[in-house]
């Protein structure tokens, strides 16, 4: 396929940039996205980062001595692409982020996410306490003496960039995925959705930091 220019370079799906840039030689210094939707989509990242690390925005943007590592959520790459990034709102990649979807929160039984987001009736008190599998800074340890041991409890509603959803809720999130890219009126397709997954690193997406394979 003959590219033009880089216009019309940028205006391929990632995953098609991505081998370009790495087969031939000609495109290892094109620009992988514009400025316009390099700026939102870093916006975007921080905020996500800001949710999870429990780090105030404007320090994660300004303090050059922050960095994402103890922040940014790892588990969000499994289903987080550069073009969703432009498609989906902040709230919608945090709205799963919190210790009641997490492999690690372990407690009570767990129920549908939507009586998670429902509205609690007034007076009416709702019994959530759970654990987390791992010993964090953040929970709150509790010394138990008739036990004789601490107990690491933490809020439901918490989260931290070491979570990682549970099977089902996984399962939904790509689900959610799936039908939005179906709704919206965009030409970001499902399959050019999985093969972004598949062939897209985030991270080497925004450095522009695919290097050219030699054979």
């Amino acid at each position: 396929m003959i590219i033009k220019d880089e216009i019309e370079f940028l205006n391929l799906p990632d995953w098609k940039k991505v081998h370009l840039k790495i087969s031939y030689s000609k495109f290892i210094n094109y620009r992988l996205m514009t400025e316009e939707q390099e700026f939102t989509r870093r916006q975007k990242i921080y905020k996500i980062a800001s949710h999870y690390g429990h780090v105030d925005l404007d320090i994660l943007q300004n303090d050059s001595n922050i960095t994402l590592d103890n922040s940014w959520p790892k588990n969000v790459e499994k289903f987080i692409t550069p073009k969703l990034l432009d498609l989906f709102n902040t709230n919608w990649f945090c709205k799963f982020g919190y210790c009641f979807f997490c492999n690690y929160f372990d407690g009570f039984n767990k129920m549908h996410f939507k009586f998670f987001f429902a509205k609690i009736p007034k007076n009416q008190t709702v019994p959530f306490s759970g654990r987390c599998k791992h010993i964090l800074n953040r929970t709150i340890s509790n010394d138990s003496s008739a036990y004789g041991r601490k107990r690491n409890f933490v809020d439901p509603r918490f989260s931290c960039f070491l979570w990682e959803p549970m099977q089902l809720y996984f399962q939904i999130i790509q689900m959610n995925i799936a039908n939005k890219l179906d709704q919206f009126n965009s030409n970001y397709h499902i399959r050019d959705y999985v093969y972004d997954l598949q062939n897209v690193n985030l991270w080497n997406y925004f450095f522009n930091k695919y290097d050219r394979i030699e054979y």
